[in-house]
């Protein structure tokens, strides 16, 4: 990803800006100066409209052309000052969208622009639950209903927060003294529950959605790494409808053996790969920070999931952001 500054201003020349789909003959009318600003573009003719398509999706066959992938000429209106963020650049042009709003893509000249730096995080890695998802209701009532079999009543769910976010191994043991053969039998009691009820009292937080889709349409390739056991990711992904955003699901196994995040992201790097020069982690507990150090990465903390301030500072992530927005704000920018 590149950040771009509008140098000069600019109104869009074409009000109706041709549309041409993968698959389409067009008659192609003339080819631009190869000495000009226009160098490498196509004037096209479809049924309804005529404008310029850049050569490098257009087949030519004598005077008519077959359109090779989908392709809209719109262009933005610029002011000078503007920010621009962008992922790909064809003949003197960029496609790209306004810093002011994600949701619009459109072609802007280069020649009105000041190159930016390129966005240095191109594979972000997710925590799920607490960074993507409030799992709260769901999590403390399977505690609840574990803790409640070994004759340990907790009637207010606040109290068990604290298991959201670590392996539950180590918090049956941490919290209440399990021994290890007893925290393994309690998560199995804990799974009664969490299976088929648990795992869908939870919720997405406000602005995830946006978020996610705007980094994938910028390019940036998204992947879940959590100590929730794989199934259970997801299926929650799949019923939020959040699974279309990413490439790769990265979780801990039913048996034990991959709990720490930082073994989830070696498996992650083993089973799907990336570039650690490129990739950040990003999650709302201190465990998601320290394992994402161990594995050589940098990594971000939210702070609106359940890791306090305090606990998070104390890692020394990149930055600690209170938003998605904030969130996606601070990775367009680095």
């Amino acid at each position: 990803m590149k950040i771009y500054e509008v140098t000069k201003s600019r109104k869009s020349e074409y009000p109706n800006p041709i549309t041409v789909h993968k698959g389409e003959e067009v008659l192609c009318i003339e080819e631009s100066n190869q000495d000009d600003s226009w160098a490498g573009w196509i004037l096209c003719q479809t049924k309804d409209n005529k404008g310029w398509v850049p050569h490098q999706i257009v087949r030519i066959h004598n005077k008519t052309g077959t359109i090779l992938e989908d392709y809209c000429a719109e262009e933005f209106d610029l002011e000078t000052g503007e920010i621009l963020i962008s992922n790909k650049e064809m003949n003197g042009w960029i496609w790209c969208h306004k810093e002011s709003d994600s949701n619009k893509m459109a072609w802007a000249p280069l020649n009105h622009l000041k190159r930016g730096e390129t966005m240095k995080y191109t594979t972000i890695l997710f925590d799920l639950d607490g960074t993507l998802t409030d799992p709260k209701i769901g999590i403390t009532s399977a505690v609840q209903y574990a803790l409640k079999h070994y004759g340990i009543e907790v009637d207010n769910i606040d109290l068990l927060e604290p298991f959201i976010g670590p392996p539950l191994a180590d918090s049956f043991q941490e919290f209440y003294g399990f021994t290890e053969k007893d925290s393994v039998d309690a998560i199995e009691v804990y799974r009664e529950y969490f299976r088929d009820r648990g795992l869908f009292e939870n919720e997405v937080y406000p602005g995830i959605p946006e978020m996610l889709n705007h980094l994938q349409t910028l390019g940036h390739t998204l992947i879940i790494a959590t100590s929730k056991p794989t199934e259970f990711a997801e299926r929650i992904l799949a019923h939020f409808g959040l699974d279309q955003y990413f490439s790769f699901v990265g979780g801990s196994t039913f048996d034990g053996s991959r709990s720490l995040k930082a073994d989830v992201i070696a498996h992650v790097r083993k089973e799907y790969g990336f570039d650690p020069a490129s990739t950040v982690m990003i999650g709302d507990r201190k465990h998601d920070l320290i394992g994402a150090k161990e594995a050589g990465l940098p990594a971000i903390g939210v702070s609106y999931g359940y890791g306090s301030i305090a606990e998070l500072e104390k890692e020394q992530p990149l930055a600690i952001v209170d938003t998605p927005q904030a969130l996606e704000r601070y990775l367009l920018h680095q």
